[in-house]
């Protein structure tokens, strides 16, 4: 089913996001522009030419997506991951509520993970439904063998589900076949697991990567040399911000990859690295791409070298890279995309709500369109003017935009918004 190689949304970039030792001064209230960097673009998206795309059709497998809204059938366009029937639509719960949940997570950085996390367990908690929620971490950092005992605990435990950020696939996929032959549904957020007996929530990283990246190699003037930051090579948010580069590419022969740096998706490691990069590369850069998260570092490194500061590709922004964008108005015009984190972690825990409900998930990826940062957009999503290059708060964007109940509700056999106390 799903290939070996998952893909998470940005949970796996954000192991580093809050390595805050970095010695910038730059961020919202910075001035250090040289001339303009970019050029205002239009919105609408082009049908030819450079920031135009074709992104290949979903894979759906059991032409469940086909059953969509066509506005929800659009969010899955680009997705790398096939679809199959869920194994969960007639599921019912043993028993009457209120239910055991267990909420696996990744790592415990501080920033967008911590606050997705977070999320998950507070509405959980504000639902009738729910008797007890246990939180458990991979501790510090990516600690796959840590998550694999929180799950074989936790199925031990006889849970009613399973809410899980597994950061890997492979290793979960027979935890989470044990967890469903146990009756146990497994909702992985931010990643998925090659089995039918997973629903996997996240974003629509390839389609909303392209989109950017295509956004930023027009607001640069359709050419000019481009800079390539890494977050960790093989990591599968890594394989995705590729995949998307290259479908934006593809329309945009004067754009050139001319070189490239590794930032390990933590603010500290790709100032670091560009700044390296930099000491040894005098020739301009035009535009910047990025895995996810490291704008705020890949900043700062321009800033302290003193260089022009290029149009930096603000995949996954934090608070400190979107001040500068909106503080330099008129002098620099920038490209990204975006998700609420709480957004994301209220969306996840109302699946696991609607699944104890008894609303019978119809599908196994549930994801959804991130908007493209532009000038008509970025006030709703920059909103800490003040916010530095070393913040690291993350803008929430429009409220009740991403994976709300009117979007969720055709998800389900019987969809309908879940109850809270």
């Amino acid at each position: 089913m799903y290939p070996h190689r998952f893909r998470s949304f940005l949970a796996i970039c954000l192991i580093g996001v809050a390595s805050l030792t970095i010695t910038a001064c730059g961020g919202g209230s910075s001035s250090s522009q040289e001339g303009t960097t970019g050029k205002k673009v239009s919105a609408t998206v082009p049908k030819t030419g450079c920031g135009s795309l074709q992104l290949p059709a979903v894979k759906d497998v059991d032409g469940v997506v086909k059953t969509l809204p066509a506005s929800t059938q659009a969010s899955y366009e680009g997705l790398s991951l096939p679809v199959t029937k869920s194994n969960w639509e007639n599921f019912k719960p043993k028993g009457p509520p209120p239910y055991k949940v267990a909420v696996v997570w990744g790592p415990a950085t501080p920033g967008f993970n911590n606050i997705v996390g977070a999320a998950v367990v507070k509405r959980l908690k504000a639902s009738p439904l729910v008797e007890s929620v246990t939180y458990q971490t991979m501790g510090p950092e990516v600690n796959v063998p840590t998550a694999l005992a929180n799950v074989k605990n936790a199925i031990a435990k006889e849970v009613d589900i399973i809410v899980l950020e597994p950061m890997l696939s492979v290793p979960f996929i027979d935890a989470a076949d044990k967890a469903g032959k146990a009756g146990i549904p497994v909702v992985a957020v931010q990643a998925a697991i090659d089995t039918p007996n997973v629903v996997n929530v996240g974003p629509n990283l390839v389609q909303s990567g392209a989109k950017a990246n295509a956004q930023l190699f027009r607001v640069i003037g359709e050419k000019g040399n481009v800079l390539r930051v890494q977050g960790i090579p093989g990591v599968p948010a890594n394989a995705d911000a590729l995949t998307a580069e290259k479908l934006a590419l593809k329309n945009c022969p004067n754009i050139k990859v001319t070189g490239e740096a590794f930032g390990a998706f933590a603010t500290a490691t790709a100032k670091s690295e560009v700044l390296k990069y930099l000491g040894t590369h005098p020739a301009k850069i035009d535009g910047v791409t990025q895995s996810g998260t490291m704008a705020n570092g890949i900043m700062a490194a321009f800033e302290q070298n003193g260089r022009p500061m290029p149009v930096v590709n603000d995949i996954g922004p934090t608070s400190g890279s979107l001040a500068y964008w909106a503080n330099n108005r008129g002098k620099y015009f920038g490209s990204g995309d975006a998700m609420g984190s709480q957004a994301l972690g209220t969306g996840a825990a109302n699946v696991a709500l609607r699944i104890l409900e008894g609303q019978g998930p119809r599908l196994t990826f549930i994801t959804q369109s991130l908007p493209t940062l532009t000038e008509e957009n970025l006030d709703d999503w920059a909103t800490d003017k003040s916010a530095t290059f070393t913040s690291v708060s993350q803008p929430e964007g429009p409220p009740n935009t991403f994976l709300n109940d009117d979007y969720l509700n055709p998800m389900f056999v019987n969809g309908a918004p879940p109850k809270s106390k």
